[in-house]
């Protein structure tokens, strides 16, 4: 029996929310941000530059629709279910199958999709209450930025 690690749970939202005030700062600052400004934030992330910058540049209603989507589908899903490293192609189907239920455009369907397969990593951990003696989690850490366990 597994159990969500809430280490990777709490890195997860922090990096989610990392993500978007940076995206949010830089949309408040300019009308087109300057190439190098997505380049940086785009290799800081660990995303395309075009994902970066269609965040960037596109309508504030398309944006937010992003944004919300990606928060409901991990708050859904990824912070309370467990995820197991054999079951993040099947989780990663799931999440773009309510993408594409979700209605929106092309290209903002197309974005929610790279981020959640930016954010999405194993979240399992071995129940010890459950299973006494197993020692192996499955809480290998992947995606980009993951450096284990922070407490804060």
């Amino acid at each position: 029996m597994y159990r969500v690690d809430e280490g990777v749970v709490r890195q997860v939202k922090e990096e989610m929310d990392g993500f978007f005030v940076g995206l949010e700062g830089i949309r408040a600052a300019a009308l087109s941000p300057l190439p190098e400004v997505v380049e940086n934030f785009s290799r800081k992330w660990d995303v395309t530059e075009n994902t970066v910058r269609w965040l960037l540049e596109a309508p504030k209603e398309a944006y937010e629709a992003v944004r919300g989507l990606l928060y409901d589908l991990f708050a859904t899903r990824f912070f309370t279910q467990p995820v197991r490293r054999e079951e993040l192609a099947r989780v990663f189907l799931e999440m773009n199958t309510e993408i594409e239920k979700a209605g929106l455009p092309g290209e903002a369907m197309w974005v929610a999709g790279v981020l959640v397969t930016r954010f999405l990593r194993p979240n399992a951990v071995v129940d010890e209450v459950k299973n006494p003696g197993e020692k192996s989690a499955d809480s290998g850490l992947s995606g980009a930025g993951a450096a284990g366990d922070s407490t804060g």
